[in-house]
């Protein structure tokens, strides 16, 4: 069974149901909004695009940290285990929102979001330390995402124990 997503760069893409990620909490700023789709290039590990399930015109680009940041670390509490419904951390995985600031790719180290692979919840968590950076100089990304080459991102990843 597939739903229909309208997107408003890539057109209209039929998602499984299956690979409906849900953040049961929402997402910073958008916390009505629980239904989503990561989707990927399939030429590219950089790039991602988290597109809402009802709303064409709300997708974040996103990016894995470790890519970028050494040693980034993502605390997770036992209550955000619980919520991700978590039995093994090798199931998460890390993402960061980039954002373009002044002309700068700019990636958010203080919200990541993290998604259980084996089940697709996930959570976007506000990390209070001081010595990550909400707006984290980004070098270089690939060209873009094709429209023909988005496809529901494969479940797998890790995130680094604290």
């Amino acid at each position: 069974m597939t739903e229909t997503v309208h997107t408003k760069f890539h057109g209209t893409i039929e998602v499984p149901v299956s690979d409906v990620v849900v953040f049961p909490e929402g997402l910073i700023g958008h916390s009505d909004m629980h239904r989503w789709v990561l989707l990927t290039d399939a030429g590219s590990r950089e790039l991602y695009v988290l597109q809402s399930m009802d709303r064409e015109d709300l997708f974040f680009t996103l990016t894995e940290p470790s890519q970028y940041v050494q040693n980034y670390q993502v605390p997770l509490s036992p209550s955000h285990k619980r919520k991700l419904h978590c039995e093994f951390l090798g199931d998460l995985h890390v993402f960061v929102v980039l954002n373009k600031v002044a002309g700068m790719l700019t990636a958010n180290l203080r919200a990541p979001i993290v998604l259980n692979t084996t089940n697709l919840v996930a959570l976007q968590l506000a990390i209070p330390d001081t010595a990550w950076s909400i707006r984290h100089p980004i070098p270089h990304l690939p060209g873009g995402i094709a429209r023909t080459q988005l496809m529901p991102i494969q479940r797998n990843g890790v995130i680094d124990e604290t």
